[in-house]
C-alpha cells in the first residue's frame, strides 16, 4: 500500500497547492493497478473458487425452478427465453411497452 503521508515531490503541485495533471494521473493509475492486482489475488483463493461453484449451482437451480414454474403455468417457453411466444409481450405496444389502446385506432 502506498504511503500517502510522504511529502509530494518537487513539481507535483502548483504554487497554489493544486496537484498537476501528471501527478493525479499517476496516483489514479497506481490505485487502479493495486485494486486490479488485489481482485486477481482474491479470485484465486480456494474460498473464491468455492463461492463461484456455489453461485453457479444456485443459478442452475433457479433456472430449473423457473422452467418448472413456466411449464406448470402452461407457458410453452423454450429454454433460455424470457416469455412464452404468445405471452404478455405479444400484446404489448412495441414503442411504449404497455398494452395497446385499440379504441383510439378505430375511425369515429
Amino acid at each position: 500500500m502506498p504511503d500517502d503521508s510522504m511529502p509530494p515531490a518537487e513539481g507535483d503541485y502548483t504554487e497554489s497547492g493544486v496537484p498537476n495533471f501528471d501527478y493525479v494521473r499517476d496516483r489514479i493509475e497506481n490505485r487502479f493497478a493495486t485494486a486490479l492486482g488485489s481482485a486477481e489475488l482474491a479470485g484465486e483463493t480456494p474460498e473464491a473458487t468455492s463461492f463461484d461453484d456455489k453461485l453457479a449451482e444456485r443459478d442452475k437451480s433457479a433456472r430449473d425452478k423457473l422452467e418448472e414454474i413456466r411449464r406448470s403455468l402452461g407457458g410453452d417457453c423454450p429454454s433460455g427465453t424470457q416469455e412464452p411466444a404468445e405471452g404478455p409481450a405479444y400484446f404489448m405496444h412495441a414503442d411504449y411497452g404497455r398494452p395497446r389502446d385499440t379504441s383510439r385506432n378505430q375511425p369515429a
